[in-house]
């Protein structure tokens, strides 16, 4: 079905404005805590497991046009070895936009008495797709007129620090350093371009009693030219296999994440996000999953709460 003009031009204003208030123009994850990956190239290869990650996405519920993320996510820690290697692959489509990306990750880890630095690197691409002849004609001169499909490849690279031990984890990275554009339509258009975002992660877990344990995590997001973002989040973890969570994140929404470990491989994740921005008036909430296969590569790995 074709749609109007007026229609892209309301999502994309009101995309960008809600994720200028949330520090990032890129895919927005609820559980980002269960796989560290998606933010900090460093993550790659943390214990020595290999972890397959699958997550969906549907954001802004019941809003026309709204993201939707597909995301999987592979990495690894080189037995007897300090490197862990990993790769990014996700699909996402935002209305008439399409942008898949690919990217490789690599770490080298150093180890202390008290945990591991892992120092990462990423690099890879996105492949945009612009679908401008679903859009019915607008007025006459208007320069998307018969403009059709747009596709365009946008290489890019970042890097990142992640240390951690058995009970605390803190990490920075900036996994997009190239602000390239997000349209190459004109010369206004062109001018739009991805912001640089910066990341800084870090969270604890706190024994509470046998079996019962509290696990706080936050993220602080800063993207050029925009106010800082922040997402809190707090979990009980019980018998070190189910976790209960409940979040903040700065100008969007209050969102509860569950993760169970089902046996020793097997984990899935779910987050709802209640919405607190003004697109509440249009949208019921965002729903995320997440399924998680591990792998231990050693004898004696460490227990992983993150």
């Amino acid at each position: 079905m074709k749609k109007h003009l007026k229609i892209c031009l309301i999502l994309g204003v009101a995309l960008v404005l809600s994720k200028a208030s949330f520090g990032q123009q890129r895919p927005l994850y609820s559980q980002y805590m269960f796989n560290g990956m998606l933010i900090n190239p460093a993550y790659a290869g943390y214990q020595k497991q290999l972890n397959a990650t699958i997550q969906y996405r549907d954001q802004w519920v019941n809003f026309e046009g709204a993201p939707n993320i597909q995301t999987l996510s592979v990495h690894a820690g080189l037995p007897d070895r300090k490197i862990g290697v990993g790769a990014l692959l996700y699909r996402d489509q935002v209305g008439i936009h399409e942008d898949l990306a690919f990217y490789g990750f690599y770490t080298y880890q150093v180890n202390f008495l008290v945990g591991t630095l892992s120092l990462g690197l990423q690099g890879g691409f996105n492949y945009r797709t612009d679908r401008f002849d679903l859009l019915n004609e607008a007025d006459e001169g208007d320069p998307l007129t018969g403009v059709g499909q747009v596709r365009f490849f946008k290489p890019n690279f970042g890097t990142g620090a992640y240390f951690y031990n058995e009970r605390f984890f803190a990490g920075l990275s900036v996994p997009y350093l190239l602000a390239t554009p997000i349209f190459e339509l004109s010369e206004v258009l062109s001018e739009v371009r991805d912001a640089r975002n910066y990341y800084l992660m870090g969270g604890m877990v706190i024994d509470i009693a046998e079996n019962l344990r509290y696990r706080p995590t936050v993220l602080v997001r800063a993207q050029d030219g925009s106010p800082l973002g922040f997402d809190i989040n707090n979990s009980l973890v019980i018998h070190d296999k189910v976790f209960f969570g409940v979040g903040w994140r700065s100008g969007d929404a209050v969102f509860a994440t569950f993760e169970t470990q089902l046996n020793d491989n097997w984990r899935f994740g779910y987050s709802f996000d209640f919405l607190t921005s003004d697109i509440r008036d249009f949208a019921t909430g965002s729903h995320e999953f997440m399924v998680s296969y591990r792998m231990n590569l050693t004898p004696n790995p460490c227990l992983s709460y993150f």
